[in-house]
């Protein structure tokens, strides 16, 4: 067994230890453990421990046993290489790699889905180590044991980023996994509009925004050259809001919501 806090599996610097007793009087036994010479210990009369600390020299996979009673002759009077509960320990210093992806591409309005994959299966996951820059990540399922799925809720307009950094997860050895590379995305959002009308305007454009929108916010009309043709401040509060557009030139225009917590965009068009 391993002092791995799993049993059956060895990361680099574990120990694996071997544990036997034999039937009757035999000379003290000569054992190897993954390809090493042990020198055992005895526990109690016939009883005995071996034990070996895994190194990056050692092979991954099974680890493998001999114990073996040699007699001063030379002869092999007892062999075993198998444990009588069949249980093995394997070895792992391999760390997981992690992967990040989405079907969903830029820009993006609305929440969406994201998949979190490593390389093989997976006993931990702390979803609190997780960097999100302008976005939230919630919803998390465990599809497989090294599939995980997410939803990704951007905060603001502009750009998004999610990476599962090292040491987020880990395998069935504790190895801790490698980062990801970082998931990017654009956020615009056009959904906190409920209503603007008339689009065109030539003289009044009515805005109306949905009941979620309900503090102070600075509203503008920016020309797609850069240029702000109009600008104020006010407490939205799920109002209806009129803008003059009769002294604005005719043209295309990106009216913009701004406030502490929101920033969305949508195009308007003044024609007199």
């Amino acid at each position: 067994m391993s002092n791995n806090e799993n049993t059956s599996f060895a990361k680099l610097g574990d120990v694996v230890t071997l544990s036997f007793i034999a039937s009757s009087d035999l000379p003290e036994p000569q054992i190897t453990i993954a390809g090493h010479k042990v020198i055992p210990i005895a526990v109690s009369y016939l009883q005995y421990t071996a034990s070996l600390t895994m190194t990056d020299v050692d092979a991954e996979g099974q680890i493998t046993f001999n114990i073996a009673y040699i007699n001063s002759a030379g002869d092999t009077l007892n062999q075993v290489n198998q444990t009588t509960d069949n249980s093995v320990v394997y070895y792992d210093m391999t760390r997981p790699t992690s992967g990040l992806f989405s079907t969903i591409g830029s820009p993006v309005s609305a929440p969406f889905s994201i998949s979190i994959s490593f390389n093989e299966a997976i006993s931990t996951f702390d979803v609190s180590r997780i960097i999100a820059v302008n976005a939230t990540v919630s919803n998390f399922d465990r599809v497989r044991n090294n599939l995980i799925t997410a939803i990704v809720t951007p905060l603001h307009d502009g750009r998004l980023s999610v990476q599962i950094p090292d040491s987020t997860a880990t395998d069935q050895a504790g190895n801790p996994n490698t980062a990801s590379v970082v998931l990017t995305r654009t956020a615009v959002s056009t959904g906190m509009f409920d209503k603007i009308y008339p689009n065109p305007a030539s003289t009044n454009l009515t805005v109306k925004y949905i009941p979620a929108v309900s503090e102070k916010a600075v509203i503008s009309l920016v020309s797609y050259a850069g240029h702000t043709v109009y600008e104020k401040e006010m407490a939205l509060d799920g109002l209806t809001v009129t803008i003059d557009v009769s002294n604005i030139p005719s043209g295309m225009y990106m009216l913009f919501t701004r406030s502490k917590d929101y920033s969305f965009y949508t195009n308007v068009v003044v024609a007199h």
